[in-house]
C-alpha cells in the first residue's frame, strides 16, 4: 500500500550512512507501494549485508546507495515539496516545502526549472556534508 507524503522529518540526529540507509529505503519502499519503480535499489538497501565483506569499498558503496536513494526519493516529491534536509539543520532529513519566497528572491522569474535547480544545489550541499562526515568517520576508524 502506498503511504502518503507528509511535511516532516524521516531521520534526525545522524549522519552515520547505515542509519540513513535503513531510513531512507523504508521511506522509499513505503512510498512507492507495490510499484516496480526502485524496486532494486529498495532491495539493495534493504539486504546491505551482502556489501559487508570486509572490504574496503564498502562504505562508499553505502554512501552511493544513500545517495541514489535521496535521488529516487526526491522524484516522488509533490510539487512545491523536496525530500533533503531541513535548511539549518544538516542532520535531519524529510520531506519539507520549497520555500517559495526565499526561491523568488534568488530566482525572480522562477518556474519549475529554477525549482528543479534549486532541489539539485540543496541535493549537492547535503552531498557535500554527508561525504565530509563519511571521510572523518573512516579517518578516525583507521586511526584507531
Amino acid at each position: 500500500m502506498t503511504r502518503s507524503i507528509q511535511v516532516g522529518t524521516v531521520i534526525a540526529g545522524t549522519l552515520r550512512t547505515d542509519d540513513l540507509l535503513e531510513s531512507f529505503s523504508q521511506e522509499l519502499d513505503s512510498i512507492r507501494g507495490n510499484s516496480k519503480a526502485h524496486y532494486r535499489l529498495v532491495f539493495d538497501a534493504q539486504n546491505r549485508n551482502y556489501l559487508d565483506d570486509g572490504r574496503d569499498e564498502r562504505e562508499e558503496e553505502v554512501s552511493e546507495i544513500v545517495n541514489e536513494l535521496q535521488d529516487a526519493l526526491n522524484e516522488y516529491a509533490p510539487d512545491g515539496m523536496y525530500f533533503g534536509t531541513l535548511e539549518g539543520d544538516g542532520a535531519d532529513f524529510g520531506w519539507w516545502a520549497i520555500d517559495s519566497e526565499k526561491d523568488g528572491a534568488l530566482f525572480p522569474d522562477s518556474d519549475a526549472k529554477f525549482t528543479t535547480l534549486q532541489k539539485a544545489i540543496n541535493w549537492m550541499v547535503d552531498l557535500h556534508k554527508i561525504q565530509t562526515l563519511t571521510d572523518a568517520h573512516t579517518q578516525i576508524k583507521e586511526e584507531g
